[in-house]
C-alpha cells in the first residue's frame, strides 16, 4: 500500500490592539531632563515607539491572544513550501 505524506508548513496570525499608558515622570527620568521641552520630538516618539514595542509581551495576557485567535482564525497555509512523501508500506500476512 501507498500513502501519501503531505506537509503543510503553516502561520498562525492574529491582530488586535493594546493601550500601554507611560507617565510623564518615567519621561523625564528616562532623558534625565526637568521638562518634556528639552526633549526633541523625535527622541519622544522613537522612545515612545520602543517602549510600546518592549511591552507588548508584558501587557498581552495569554487569555487576550487566545481570544483573538478563537475570533480571527488566522490560519495561513505556505502552498509554496508544502512537500510530498511517498512511503511504501507492505502488506499485512
Amino acid at each position: 500500500m501507498t500513502t501519501f505524506k503531505i506537509t503543510v508548513p503553516y502561520t498562525y496570525m492574529v491582530s488586535g490592539e493594546y493601550e500601554h499608558l507611560v507617565d510623564e515622570d518615567q519621561v523625564l527620568d528616562h532623558f534625565e531632563v526637568d521638562s518634556l521641552e528639552q526633549i526633541d520630538p523625535a527622541a519622544l516618539e522613537e522612545y515612545l515607539r520602543e517602549e510600546a514595542d518592549d511591552q507588548a509581551g508584558w501587557e498581552i495576557t495569554d487569555d487576550q491572544v487566545c481570544e483573538l485567535v478563537r475570533e480571527q482564525k488566522g490560519l495561513e497555509t505556505q502552498p509554496d513550501d508544502i512537500t510530498i512523501e511517498t512511503e511504501e508500506q507492505e502488506a499485512a500476512e
